[in-house]
């Protein structure tokens, strides 16, 4: 080890001896030049003026002038304007570049360079101090601790007398500091490991009085002291182990080091340095969770108050929390404020990282009081944490998840205390606290509108969660009181709209006051109520913001309407909801059009452009789910399950699959942001139902399983596999035929791939002849399409005729309409016809009957060769030529 090291040192100090001599012969030579065209300069200015003309010469020697300027390098014109060519500017030139290689070398290279040699010095000292034997131990260990404190005093003695050593750059000082400080690390740490001279208290206490010294010596010598101290500091407790466990001694520690690293990092601007104390104080915070007791609940509150203060409140608010702003702010500016939401998110971890661990009803109302003191008075200080709210109503019902009922009856004294009297105390007081805040500052000025969403969001989100979340036995009391109260807040609500004369607050307590009585209705109501409840709210809050004529935030329509969707899509599949009834009907039969009406009422009030966008994909989107669930449940009593689906509930699934995949298509062509997000949502949802298809359509296909298809030959399940998802789908590729349509044709090849619309068409054509195949089957086989029950002679001349039909109509229309594509398609699909009529169906006639088909297929041939030509030639007569007249 030694060797490796000293090699090293000689290697570095051969490599700097080199670099130095090179540039100071370079330096030399250099200067030696500039010397020389300094000379040449002043003996050229003495000519200059020495030979200096009278005027009248002047004028005549003056194109003389302009030949000696244009021999010098300079251009014919005054003289003012060669100057920038003349002797002097090529001497500034070089003075220049002479004065960078100066600073070159004179710069922190070689100075830092020299501190590395100095640190590697430290740890070879080290390393002496335990292989070598020339003196004991501890005169070992003191020499070098001794060397290390030399060398930061020799720093600040160099620092003090710049001037007098020809000290240019803070690096030779910084260099000589941080050489000190490793070694003073290294020292102690072989008197602590390796000789055991320390105990593990002495030597935690000295490697931290080693790191907050190299902290307070970076504000004198740059910040890579501060770094070096910051990091040694928060590895001291990992490399000496002092076995007692002392989790708030740690806490106290870490609290410290990142004190001292934020202050540095402030008085050097250094946004790093406030990086290494945040990561450091957290890690080793989550670090400390791991072996923690009950008995550390005080330390860890007070760790996370000085965490808030530290990394949160400080770099908004200053050291001294004075400053403040009630200008509002951007829904953007908030979330930009990245550090300090990583700071309180990262507190509220902590601090419930404890309480799932130890948490008791005494420790949960305490850190629910505690954090809201934090959480609700900086957003009164400062709007920059007007967000902060928000993260007090999760925590909220954070803690009222985590808190243990009261024990007893079950009747009003049990309401009213433990878990649910701090669900009301939370709801009430956030109510309140937004109603008061938003007034402060309802000004154009000051205008803040997240605190009239606090308000009306607060009692309703507690008092629904709360009553979610309670056992049956518990709603039957809870119902009537939760009720009572928020049909008084409703009440008061609509007292104060009456009274108040701002738009924005008669709205505010309008929508308060209707979220309260439709939770009201909404509680004693089953749970796909819900739903409904909020697509009610959006259109009742569409309705009253046209009506105040005022403009809320699209994230809050946009945010209900995810809600709504979700629950819409996903409830359908879980089994709570596969038995509810409303007045006697399944709820999918009274939800969906309920919501489709409430959306559309939404759609027609609400004054924002984008949203109305989001309404119309919505507005789709509940078409589809109520075309792909309710057809499935009115023919098979029950929801598909999707991995135990019947044939026919299969078949349901992938038509609606389908259907919602073409909606999202269609929609992402005039969705501007939307559109990806929708162009992903069709994709997925297309795979899906080419996934199912590989079973009903290839694995179990009806032609080769018997299957339950239903008894009519035109109107059965096939159509619905085959029929319907192909006339969907057709819209992708001919969309100038459905008017109806918001796409294009351009909209939807932009897109979607050529290769994956002419994968399209394949599947289109697949699904056609499928379809058409089974109706002819099934008019031969009494509704039945498997192959097994034989092919008759009138079947197969049935298939010809028609597909015969289908080809002469495929080919007129393709050239009807200019289409090439379908002009080759339907020579194509004529080309099997005929093969299958040669191969197949002449193979069992004989004679007569033999050679009047073949006489007939030939005539038909003609004809149809004969109505192709007149028609080919028709259509390519130019259209301004005139018929001749008779």
């Amino acid at each position: 080890m030694e060797s490796f090291l000293l090699g090293i040192l000689v290697l570095v100090t051969v490599a700097g001896a080199v670099l130095s001599f090179q540039h100071v012969g370079k330096l030399s030579r250099m200067q030696t030049h500039i010397e020389q065209l300094e000379r040449r300069l002043r003996a050229f200015e003495q000519k200059s003026a020495s030979s200096k003309p009278s005027p009248r010469v002047e004028s005549i020697t003056a194109p003389k002038r302009e030949t000696s300027a244009n021999d010098l390098g300079g251009v014919s014109k005054p003289r003012a304007s060669s100057n920038p060519s003349s002797p002097p500017t090529l001497i500034s030139y070089l003075e220049k570049h002479q004065q960078g290689l100066v600073n070159a070398i004179k710069g922190n290279g070689l100075l830092w360079l020299g501190g590395l040699v100095l640190a590697v010095g430290g740890i070879f000292l080290a390393n002496y101090a335990i292989e070598a034997g020339f003196v004991s131990a501890e005169l070992r260990v003191i020499l070098g601790g001794v060397f290390g404190v030399s060398l930061v005093v020799a720093s600040e003695f160099l620092a003090r007398h710049r001037i007098r050593f020809s000290i240019y750059s803070p690096a030779v000082c910084a260099a000589l500091a941080s050489g000190g400080v490793v070694t003073c690390y290294a020292i102690t740490l072989v008197a602590f490991n390796y000789y055991g001279f320390l105990s593990p208290f002495v030597a935690f206490a000295t490697l931290a009085i080693i790191a907050l010294g190299s902290v307070s010596l970076s504000l004198r010598f740059g910040p890579l002291l501060a770094f070096i101290g910051i990091l040694g500091a928060f590895v001291i407790p990992a490399l000496v182990n002092t076995g007692s466990n002392n989790i708030p001694l740690l806490l106290a520690f870490i609290s410290l080091v990142s004190l001292s690293g934020v202050w540095v990092a402030q008085k050097v601007a250094a946004v790093w340095l406030w990086r290494v104390s945040f990561l450091g104080h957290f890690l080793w915070a989550l670090v400390g969770l791991l072996s923690t007791e009950a008995s550390h609940f005080v330390a860890w509150l007070c760790f996370s108050v000085f965490s808030t203060y530290l990394f949160a409140l400080v770099r908004t608010l200053g050291w001294s929390l004075m400053a403040t702003q009630d200008q509002g702010m951007s829904l953007r500016n908030l979330f930009s404020q990245r550090q300090q939401l990583a700071a309180i998110s990262l507190v509220l971890i902590v601090i419930h990282g404890f309480l799932i661990q130890y948490g008791s009803n005494e420790k949960i109302w305490i850190s629910a009081f505690t954090l809201s003191a934090l959480l609700l008075v900086a957003p009164s200080r400062h709007s920059a944490f007007d967000m902060w709210p928000a993260l007090m109503l999760v925590t909220g019902l954070t803690h009222f998840t985590m808190l243990r009922p009261a024990e007893g009856p079950i009747d009003l004294s049990f309401i009213l205390s433990g878990k649910y009297l701090f669900s009301q105390l939370l709801a009430v007081g956030l109510c309140v606290y937004g109603g008061i805040l938003a007034r402060k500052h309802n000004t154009q000025d000051t205008a803040r509108p997240a605190f009239w969403l606090y308000m009306v969001v607060s009692p309703v989100a507690l008092y629904g969660v709360s009553y979610a979340l309670a056992p049956s036995k518990v709603t039957d009391v809870l119902y009537g009181i939760w009720a009572l109260e928020l049909a008084l807040i409703a009440l008061m609500s609509a007292l104060v709209t009456l009274k108040v004369n701002p738009q924005i607050e008669k709205l505010s307590f309008s929508v308060l006051a209707n979220a309260c009585l439709t939770l009201c209705f909404t509680m004693v109501l089953d749970a796909a109520i819900l739903s409904l409840a909020l697509a009610i709210q959006v259109a009742m809050v569409s309705i009253q913001s046209a009506k105040y004529r005022v403009a809320l935030p699209d994230w809050l329509f946009k945010a209900l309407l995810i809600a709504v969707l979700v629950r819409l899509t996903g409830a359908p599949w879980l089994a709570d909801y596969s038995d509810e009834h409303i007045f006697s009907m399944h709820w999918t039969a009274v939800v969906y059009p309920a919501v489709f009406l409430s959306l559309w009422l939404a759609r027609k009030y609400n004054p924002s452009p984008t949203l109305k966008v989001w309404l119309e994909g919505a507005l789709l989107h509940v078409v589809a789910l109520f075309i792909t669930t309710e057809p499935s449940y009115w023919l098979t009593g029950a929801y598909p399950e999707l991995f135990l689906a019947s044939y026919t509930e299969k078949v349901f699934l992938a038509l609606g699959w389908v259907a919602l995949a073409v909606t999202y298509w269609h929609r992402a062509c005039v969705a501007q942001r939307l559109a990806k997000l929708y162009r992903v949502a069709g994709f997925i949802l297309m795979v899906g139902a080419f996934w199912l298809h590989l079973d009903i359509s290839v694995v179990n296909n009806p032609f080769v399983f018997p299957q339950n298809t239903g008894g009519n030959a035109v109107l059965n399940y096939m159509a619905l596999q085959w029929l319907v998802p192909a006339l969907l789908l057709s819209t992708l590729w001919l969309p100038p035929w459905f008017r109806v349509l918001p796409s294009s044709a351009s909209q939807i090849k932009a897109l979607i791939s050529g290769a994956c619309l002419k994968g399209i068409v394949v599947i289109i054509g697949l699904f056609l002849v499928f379809y058409i195949n089974s109706i002819i089957r099934s008019l031969f086989h009494h509704g039945h399409v498997e192959f097994r029950l034989g092919f008759g002679q009138a079947e197969q001349y049935t298939y010809s005729v028609v597909w015969l039909v289908l080809a002469t109509l495929t080919i007129f229309l393709g050239q009807y309409m200019h289409k090439d594509i379908a002009v080759k398609f339907g020579f194509g699909l004529l080309t099997v016809v005929l093969l299958k009529a040669f191969i197949i169906d002449m193979s069992s006639l004989d004679g007569l009957y033999r050679a009047l088909s073949f006489i007939g297929l030939g005539l038909s041939l003609v004809g149809i060769g004969w109505l192709f030509q007149k028609f080919n030639m028709e259509s390519d007569r130019p259209r301004d030529q005139a018929s001749p007249e008779m």
